[in-house]
């Protein structure tokens, strides 16, 4: 999962950047764990990749409706958690711009920390992006698997 992934290459940064510092870089362990607060992606994913279900949508005649529908909400579903994922990445940086940023008296210093935070920030987002988009496909891989559920005969 790249957001744990992001999240342990970030805050290895910004414990590396805070011990350079002479911050106590525990300091870095108290922000919040955006894995805690929105849900695993893969799992998002994967309470739709669920041929039982879709055995269950052949019975009616609707059935390539409904999986189309049902591979939409799958997109709906990954858009939300990995919003979900960003705006909890985008409340953490704001936290550590605070945390080590703000406190600094020289500022030269302060600039160069906010505009490294800001970076890691983007590229923390823009990784997100890229894991949102791959899991977006994988919805979207559902819904001809589904389709050919519709051409079995009802169970």
């Amino acid at each position: 999962m790249i957001a744990c992934v992001g999240r342990t290459l970030r805050l290895s940064l910004a414990v590396a950047f805070v011990s350079g510092l002479g911050f106590v870089s525990t300091s870095a362990q108290a922000f919040i764990d955006e894995t805690l607060v929105c849900a695993d992606p893969n799992s998002v994913v994967g309470n739709f990749d669920d041929s039982d279900n879709w055995a269950d949508f052949n019975a009616v005649s609707n059935c390539n409706k409904i999986c189309k529908s049902y591979t939409k909400k799958c997109k709906t579903a990954v858009k939300n958690n990995f919003s979900c994922i960003n705006k909890s990445l985008s409340g953490n940086f704001e936290l550590e711009k605070k945390a080590f940023c703000d406190t600094l008296s020289d500022k030269t210093e302060k600039k160069s920390c906010k505009q490294g935070l800001n970076d890691d920030e983007k590229a923390a987002k823009d990784a997100n992006k890229a894991d949102k988009e791959a899991n977006i496909a994988l919805c979207e891989a559902i819904e001809p698997d589904c389709t050919a559920e519709c051409e079995l005969p009802p169970l």
